[in-house]
């Protein structure tokens, strides 16, 4: 994808729920970019199911903060395939931070046929880590 705008072109006012697959790969971009115009297109936006697809590992050790854009609609957001890379992350971080009807974000972790016990154990790790994000009012659920 050159642009975020070849994604999402236009507005999407009626669009309640969207699913996304985000191919992870070697550049370690940030994705805030693709989930703050999508909340833009997306006004209304009720449910975000973000599928993660690894193709390298992320090099990328820090995480970024960014300003906040805050969506007012959004109530569940679903992170799978979640490995905790800081790309990921801070997506989910900058989530919690913008979503301010957030009720629920759901983390499922990569699946134990196809990722080692090493990377589902970094998984579990990076998501205690949002427990410190999470405003009140919001459950957190690991699967």
């Amino acid at each position: 994808m050159e642009s975020i705008h070849d994604f999402l072109p236009c507005t999407l006012p009626k669009l309640r729920q969207l699913t996304i697959e985000i191919f992870v790969g070697s550049s370690d971009r940030s994705l805030i970019g693709l989930v703050s115009h999508t909340m833009n297109a997306c006004p209304y936006l009720h449910k975000l199911t973000l599928k993660f697809l690894l193709v390298h590992f992320s090099r990328r050790k820090e995480i970024y903060r960014y300003e906040k854009r805050p969506h007012q609609h959004l109530k569940v957001v679903e992170l799978v395939g979640f490995c905790g890379f800081p790309v990921e992350l801070e997506l989910a971080i900058n989530l919690l931070e913008n979503a301010t009807l957030l009720e629920r974000m759901i983390v499922e972790l990569p699946s134990a046929s196809t990722w080692s016990e090493r990377i589902r154990e970094c998984a579990r790790e990076s998501t205690k880590m949002l427990t410190d994000y999470i405003p009140p009012g919001v459950d957190l659920v690991t699967r």
